[in-house]
């Protein structure tokens, strides 16, 4: 806020020595730091889809919202104007984006509001356009497979909104710990396949969730989980008698194979 400040002195208590007084009146400004962050710092939209964009204006210095900023924005295709206030210190604009085409966009904004430092963000938001979402389609059912040996499962790459398969090159990732090969089949197809080396490692099955990353260029990403069994390989012990007679405290010896 803005404030007043008025001094008054003089050169001693008494009235019978004071030879000096003194008046003074000056004024000040306080102002407080800010900080300007977005609710939401990358979204992916198909061209025409609606775009809600937020973002959060805090007082620094109390930790509170800021309310009722001049809050405008701009954008790398041109969009720019004022944005509206939600509360909380929240600010919104909806965006138009059916004349945009496929590739990346940015936000920037900047606030002013007397007593608040001022604050602008260069590209705070990314906005990607792409042809459409992808979806990953993995085996409903868990795979088994041996220690020791591979587990291989088939994934299809399609597009959220089609359904169909999307052909060509996409980037294929798991979190499996052990090594894996992706093989593409073309037509949107991949065949996955896990070493199954050194597990179980307790001698009993044990069951695994493992995580499928999926991107490719101008559709987005998304993700999968298929579920893993491994076996624990068997083993047969043949004993060279069934039957063994023996005295107390007599030492017998068995092989066993």
């Amino acid at each position: 806020g803005d404030y007043q400040v008025i001094v008054e002195w003089t050169n001693n208590n008494t009235y019978l020595t004071r030879d000096q007084v003194g008046f003074v009146e000056f004024r000040f400004k306080l102002w407080h730091h800010t900080n300007l962050t977005a609710v939401d710092s990358y979204f992916e939209r198909v061209a025409g889809d609606p775009l809600l964009i937020k973002v959060r204006f805090l007082d620094d210095d109390i930790n509170e919202s800021v309310h009722f900023a001049s809050v405008k924005y701009n954008s790398t295709f041109g969009a720019s104007g004022a944005m509206g206030y939600l509360g909380s210190g929240v600010y919104f604009i909806d965006i138009g984006t059916s004349s945009l085409g496929l590739g990346d966009y940015y936000f920037s904004f900047n606030t002013t509001l007397e007593f608040y430092e001022n604050q602008t963000a260069i590209d705070l938001i990314r906005l990607k356009i792409i042809k459409q979402p992808l979806a990953l389609e993995v085996p409903s059912a868990a795979i088994n497979a041996m220690a020791n040996s591979y587990a291989i499962c088939q994934v299809n790459v399609t597009g959220a909104i089609s359904g169909a398969l999307i052909p060509g090159d996409a980037n294929i990732t798991t979190d499996w710990g052990n090594p894996y090969q992706v093989t593409n089949d073309t037509f949107g197809t991949f065949t996955l396949n896990f070493s199954t080396i050194d597990i179980p490692t307790q001698g009993v099955l044990e069951s695994f969730t493992i995580t499928v990353f999926a991107n490719k260029t101008d559709y987005g990403a998304t993700t999968g989980f298929i579920t893993l069994i491994v076996n624990p390989i068997q083993t047969i012990a043949d004993a060279n008698k069934s039957i063994v007679n023996a005295y107390l405290n007599e030492v017998i010896d068995l092989k066993v194979n």
